[in-house]
């Protein structure tokens, strides 16, 4: 994860083609779980479990994240706002408003629940917390209660562990958990990708899958040396924005589908999976505060996406069918 100074890019949203079945069960549990730093392109053989859940469940394989960096992505995916609208634009400034999340609207319908993250830049200082009875941030922290470093973060082993035993410590009673997987390092990529896999296994056979709906989506991707990034938040690249998302469940049948999607549609729709309703952004672009220049880091840089084609404007312009060049080459 990467500190990036003002930023901004603009994005076509488009509205999710749900092939979830509209039928739900009585008062379903709702796994969000969230992968860090994680590339939509790593679903496959390494991942067993992932690729496992995509193919029983609806598996969205066109989606792009709002926005590279993790802070604020998360608080789009926890409320269906875009960053323009939930003023979160960097990792480490600001605090998320007094608005309505995914957590006080489960809260508000009876649903007990738990947030479980592996880094420091998703601290409860930074307001994720809002709605949530337990807010487990655990990361290391040094004798005065303050992470050493912001990069600070805890094994998703541990993470996971904790959002265990919350969840079986719930009985009858249903809730609402969301668990945040820790990214993986540049150097050891891959073979991270395979543990976080891993946890996501142990989530998975913790819960009840007959009244249990799981949605998997990544924040952000990550550059591996692909146009010269060797990380995220700084181009706005598919290695960066492309990130997996599955939803599945009780009585969701198994289903590809391919249209473009955006992780601001995430909220609403795990809304609508158990009979809610969620405010929602009617905003079509995302730029930087007013006193600033509309620019993304130290450059104007903007990305904007219609179907399969994408546009990029910055030190030059480039223009891609990512369809058929999933690798903007």
């Amino acid at each position: 994860m990467q500190n990036v100074s003002r930023f901004v890019f603009a994005f076509c949203i488009l509205h999710f083609a749900f092939a979830c079945s509209p039928r739900k069960p009585n008062h379903p549990n709702v796994l969000l779980i969230t992968l860090d730093t994680f590339r939509a392109d790593r679903i496959g053989a390494a991942t067993p479990n992932l690729l496992r859940l995509a193919q029983k469940g609806t598996w969205y394989r066109q989606a792009d994240t709002a926005t590279p960096l993790t802070l604020p992505s998360h608080a789009t995916i926890l409320s269906g706002l875009l960053p323009l609208h939930h003023g979160l634009r960097n990792n480490g400034i600001g605090s998320f408003p007094d608005r309505e999340t995914l957590a006080t609207l489960f809260s508000k319908a009876g649903y007990r629940t738990g947030a479980f993250v592996s880094a420091f830049v998703l601290d409860h200082r930074f307001g994720l917390g809002r709605g949530f009875e337990t807010y487990d941030d655990g990361v290391p922290r040094d004798p005065t209660g303050e992470a050493p470093t912001f990069e600070a973060e805890r094994r998703g082993a541990e993470t996971v562990d904790r959002a265990i035993e919350w969840m079986r410590g719930q009985g009858d009673r249903r809730w609402f958990a969301w668990v945040h997987l820790p990214p993986p390092f540049p150097q050891t990529y891959d073979g991270e990708i395979a543990y976080v896999d891993a946890q996501v296994g142990r989530l998975l056979s913790a819960i009840d899958k007959r009244k249990t709906i799981v949605i998997v989506v990544g924040d952000h991707g990550e550059s591996l040396g692909e146009h010269g990034e060797l990380t995220h938040g700084l181009l706005l690249y598919e290695s960066t924005l492309h990130v997996p998302l599955i939803i599945a469940g009780p009585d969701i049948k198994p289903s590809e589908v391919q249209q473009p999607v955006s992780t601001v549609e995430v909220a609403p729709k795990i809304a609508g999976l158990v009979g809610l309703s969620m405010p929602r952004s009617e905003g079509k672009t995302i730029y930087a505060e007013s006193e600033y220049a509309k620019t993304f880091g130290w450059s104007g840089l903007t990305s904007i996406r219609s179907g399969d084609i994408k546009l990029i404007r910055g030190v030059k312009s480039e223009m891609f069918d990512v369809r058929s060049d999933p690798g903007e080459l």
